[in-house]
């Protein structure tokens, strides 16, 4: 079983947001800006979703073992949201 680290999907996905905008730039089709609107909602979903995860967890082992700053702290992490262009329309 081969592993990916956390670099290789960010160049992958680095490398599919480049490729949309150059082929919108240079194309002018509006299906390919589609598409690549559609792939960073689908970007941010993913993240708002592991942000809220990883900070209900903080959250969690913070008030076991009552320590106030980190609850303060993984209550702000969990109310940050990525804007999506889908939700600002």
């Amino acid at each position: 079983m081969n592993r990916y680290s956390v670099g290789w999907f960010l160049t992958f996905i680095g490398l599919i947001v480049t490729v949309f905008v150059a082929a919108r730039y240079f194309t002018g089709y509006e299906a390919i800006g589609a598409a690549a609107r559609m792939l960073w909602n689908a970007m941010a979903l993913v993240a708002n979703g592991a942000m809220r995860l990883f900070g209900s967890l903080v959250l969690l082992l913070a008030r076991g073992v009552s320590w106030r700053r980190f609850s303060r702290l993984a209550a702000l992490l969990t109310g940050l949201d990525w804007g999506t262009p889908a939700a600002s329309s």
